[in-house]
């Protein structure tokens, strides 16, 4: 199968460019012809049997593929040269991956300068036809809404590998949090509350919060350290080098994420790539997974349910299984396999 794999910033720093490039050296591994077309980028870790098109050259790259994957919906450019090429001559059958940024708490921020571009879009993504992928828990009512699709289907983002020294700095039990530090977006707040409530149900276990400061987050965690309930019970790291984000991860009773949207994220990816458990909500469209796997709790946000998961952690006999879970969707998300899931949605796509 000849893909091309549509993504302008793939070439740049971040998480999803990252992901498109490891995505895509795995499907050369599997013996398809790929293709990626990316703006020039210093960034190409794990990026192997892979044709970089720049954009220029891409309306007439298409005449050479079976399928093009668009990544992401919100940046104009690459829906102008998509569009472009289509104009210009039949462009090969469109699957469109949404990154998470149609679920409804997400579109909730700048929904007026949102809901009018999708508007402007929507007749595009309906003269195209794409058949669209899902993570697996995105609300399948807003993408729908929006994209019209002839078809769906769900695959995931794979592991990369974690460096940490032996052992993790933190001196007492505790739970971890890594990650940005968006108060709102990765549910800090209803996480606090819910340690609270743990705190009051007997759990003293200890919180550690990593990850740089973001959007007003320093005078929230100011105001928790005054809080005298809380403040013994959780410790801010902020930001850390990638050998101690390893080993605070795998030092870790649990990874604790609540977020209320996000594609699968690279803590969540990380902590089950050193064998920590996680603690998730649906925003982070790993639920599915965690719980199938029995990699850990899937809760809801709210603060009463997140104070269960603290609780089942505490207890040894639930922390040994769900650590036997995490080794399992390990083994499940390697980025071979995942390429394959992809591979039945792309055959899906060329079938109608």
């Amino acid at each position: 199968m000849k893909i091309a794999l549509l993504y302008l910033d793939a070439l740049r720093s971040g998480g999803y460019p990252r992901d498109v490039r490891w995505l895509g050296s795995a499907l050369a591994r599997q013996g398809h012809e790929v293709s990626l077309v990316a703006r020039t980028g210093r960034e190409d870790d794990g990026l192997e049997g892979v044709e970089i098109i720049p954009p220029r050259g891409f309306p007439s790259h298409c005449r050479n593929i079976d399928l093009v994957h668009s990544w992401g919906l919100f940046v104009p450019a690459q829906v102008a040269l998509e569009t472009l090429a289509r104009k210009r001559r039949p462009v090969a059958p469109a699957v469109v991956s949404p990154l998470a940024q149609l679920m409804p708490l997400h579109l909730g921020r700048s929904l007026w300068k949102k809901v009018p571009y999708l508007t402007l879009l929507r007749p595009t993504l309906r003269g195209s036809g794409p058949v669209v992928h899902f993570f697996s828990e995105e609300e399948y009512w807003s993408s729908l809404h929006y994209l019209q699709p002839k078809a769906h289907f769900e695959a995931t983002l794979g592991l990369y590998p974690v460096t940490a020294t032996a052992h993790s700095d933190v001196t007492r039990d505790y739970v971890l949090f890594l990650g940005r530090n968006d108060i709102s977006q990765k549910g800090l707040d209803v996480l606090v509350e819910g340690h609270r409530h743990a705190l009051r149900r007997g759990n003293e276990m200890l919180l550690v919060v990593a990850g740089h400061s973001e959007k007003g987050s320093a005078a929230y965690w100011r105001k928790v350290a005054s809080d005298p309930e809380l403040s013994p019970f959780i410790e801010l790291v902020g930001e850390v080098s990638e050998e101690r984000r390893g080993s605070l991860l795998a030092g870790a009773r649990c990874l604790v994420f609540p977020s209320r949207w996000d594609g699968p994220p690279r803590p969540v990816r990380e902590a089950i790539a050193v064998g920590t458990p996680v603690i998730v909500t649906n925003g982070t469209n790993m639920g599915k997974l965690v719980e199938s796997q029995g990699a850990g709790c899937l809760v809801a946000l709210d603060p009463s349910s997140i104070a269960d998961g603290l609780l089942q952690a505490a207890d040894p006999d639930t922390l040994s299984r769900w650590r036997e879970g995490a080794t399992q969707l390990r083994d499940r998300l390697t980025w071979d396999r995942v390429a394959s899931d992809y591979i039945d949605g792309y055959k899906l796509t060329l079938a109608i």
